[in-house]
């Protein structure tokens, strides 16, 4: 063994893994608990959203629509050999 781990000097391979997962594991409990404690207000919507209409995205949505049917319905320019 050249190297070895300060924290967990006596520890095997597995152990060492298994502590290493535990201790992730409280942690990750002990910030979720930290994190339900915290009273968090929900953010407010903005008051100008009911005024924005859909149909000009509606529109855009149609052009892009036609102007790649029409892009497909041109004629190739091929010659008569091909």
């Amino acid at each position: 063994m050249g190297t070895s781990n300060r924290m967990l000097p006596s520890l095997g391979g597995a152990a060492k893994r298994a502590s290493i997962a535990c201790a992730c594991a409280a942690w990750a409990f002990v910030d979720a608990a930290f994190a339900m404690q915290e009273v968090a207000t929900p953010p407010q919507p903005d008051r100008n959203m009911g005024t924005v209409n859909p149909v000009g995205g509606y529109a855009l949505i149609a052009i892009a629509a036609a102007a790649v049917v029409l892009v497909n319905l041109m004629p190739a320019k091929r010659g008569h050999q091909d």
